[in-house]
């Protein structure tokens, strides 16, 4: 995975979109992962896979191709049985809200067994999926859901198995329980199983929190951060990181250590937030900073997520970015408060798109991962992941980079009802598209 670690408190995940392939925020080697293939929209009825969002871009549900915008205002209905803007029936036995990756992260552990933890399925629209675990992948294999029970065929490990999604499935559709709790980074809006709708309360506490502290001595300590990830469709996630440094004299180690977080369901009840992972564990958000995600109260599953008739790329300029940072670029939609820059330096020697925007979009990426209040570029969109993260994933999930697709995800991912990402987000991608197309787009 290529990790762009600015110096501020958040890590952020830069994609090499040309010799790297990103399933659902990891990101592999195409070499070692035949799925890469898969991104270049060359699967059946993709088309017509829209959910509704920004005028029917199927990102977020995995349903990529060259096609991906649906006619009309709010896009075709794009599940089991829908029709794609071609006329064509879609096929029921693949539904749309199922395609994508379902994936179970790397720890960081420094265990002998931990690059054997990592595991990824990726279900693609024509019905065939790819299923990855530790350093192999198997030949693609055959999937199909009969009613709500998803069996495997073709070979592989998981030919001839099936899986009651009441059962082996979340309400959500966030997590699907096959070998391990392989999880899907990004809202389902059409999954046809729901939780019950957020409270206006509920929705107060969607979002991101974060805490930090550290123990010891600078020299000889631990410094951890932990975070709580709870979203509208009421999927969170719960994880912590830590960092141990010893100096022994003048000879000094560090130690970094990120397990696989927790995730499940939550709710608010009595007053607590209820974390549930097979297990009801209270959980109280005091002492966390919070950046606040997006949440329609009584709407079970969509977090809030915008609707419209397509992207939409403003006019011309736009409002200054954060201190140390650039002006906003071509069009924009709500104005971003400045806050303290964050940085540009690439950690990653081996990431060609961190490399680049060291290089050639400094400016703009200081600008983007400002904090003191967070920017919405890399903390917004609409369910908190960030405007240029949820943009990147778009546009690989697509495919492609043309303007209309651009277009299309810019609209998609644009906090709240803005209807176009911040002028700051703009900046990046202006000058990812003028210098660093290559490297950090597909």
């Amino acid at each position: 995975m290529k990790v762009f670690r600015p110096s501020s408190t958040r890590a952020l995940v830069i994609r090499a979109a040309r010799s790297w392939c990103s399933l659902a925020g990891l990101v592999f080697s195409c070499a070692s992962v035949a799925a890469c293939s898969s991104h270049s929209g060359s699967t059946r009825g993709s088309s017509g896979s829209a959910t509704g969002e920004s005028g029917g871009t199927a990102a977020a549900a995995g349903g990529h191709g060259s096609g991906g915008a649906a006619s009309g205002s709010g896009g075709s209905d794009g599940g089991p049985g829908g029709a794609s803007p071609d006329g064509s029936v879609l096929d029921p036995l693949h539904p749309a809200w199922l395609v994508g990756a379902y994936l179970y992260p790397t720890p960081t552990d420094h265990s002998a067994e931990q690059t054997s933890e990592a595991m990824f399925i990726r279900f693609e629209q024509d019905g065939t999926y790819v299923r990855g675990a530790g350093s192999t992948t198997d030949a693609p294999a055959e999937w199909q859901l009969t009613g709500t029970v998803l069996s495997f065929s073709g070979g592989g490990p998981l030919s001839g198995q099936t899986f009651d999604l009441t059962t082996y499935m979340s309400p959500n559709c966030r997590i699907l329980y096959v070998e391990k709790a392989l999880r899907r980074d990004e809202l389902v809006p059409d999954c046809p199983f729901h939780y019950p709708p957020l409270t206006a309360d509920e929705c107060a506490l969607v979002g991101r929190y974060t805490r930090s502290e550290s123990t010891g001595t600078p020299d000889n300590g631990i410094d951890s951060t932990y975070r709580v990830r709870l979203d509208g469709d009421r999927y969170y996630e719960k994880g912590y990181d830590t960092t141990s440094n010893t100096c022994y004299g003048t000879s000094c180690t560090s130690l970094f250590t990120s397990p696989v977080p927790d995730v499940g369901s939550w709710k608010l009840e009595g007053g607590s937030v209820i974390l549930d992972d097979g297990q009801q564990i209270p959980w109280s958000p005091g002492g966390y900073d919070f950046q606040p995600g997006q949440c329609a109260p009584g709407a079970s599953g969509t977090g809030g997520a915008p609707s419209g008739t397509g992207g939409t790329t403003g006019g011309s300029g736009g409002a200054a970015g954060s201190t140390g940072g650039t002006a906003g670029g071509s069009g924009g939609g709500c104005t971003d408060t400045p806050g303290t820059p964050g940085s540009c330096v690439n950690t990653d020697p081996t990431n060609p798109c961190g490399a680049c925007i060291e290089q050639s979009c400094c400016s703009e990426w200081q600008a983007c991962t400002a904090t003191a209040p967070d920017s919405a570029c890399s903390a917004g969109a609409p369910d908190g992941s960030g405007e240029i993260f949820c943009f990147q994933n778009c546009l690989m999930a697509a495919g492609t980079s043309d303007s209309a697709t651009q277009s299309s995800c810019r609209a998609s991912c644009a906090t709240g009802s803005c209807g176009d990402v911040t002028p700051t987000t703009a900046g990046v991608i202006d000058c990812w598209n003028a210098n660093c197309a290559a490297y950090c787009m597909p």
